[in-house]
């Protein structure tokens, strides 16, 4: 017969200076917090100027060869 293991569960530890000790923190509930992302619009404009270079070197090049 296989032994199953319980999982010990490891709570976020705060130190209470009241009574001088550490005491688990307890979620009341899971957050979902939410990533929000930050638009660096001098690094999309350059990536932009980039990508349409390529883009009309491409078809300059393409129709050269054909």
């Amino acid at each position: 017969m296989k032994k199953t293991r319980k999982k010990k569960l490891e709570m976020p530890m705060e130190f209470n200076p009241g009574l001088q000790k550490y005491e688990p923190v307890f979620t009341l509930r899971k957050t979902n917090k939410q990533i929000k992302l930050k638009i660096s619009w001098k690094r999309l404009t350059f990536i932009a100027i980039i990508l349409l270079i390529l883009l009309i070197t491409g078809f300059f090049v393409l129709r050269y060869f054909y």
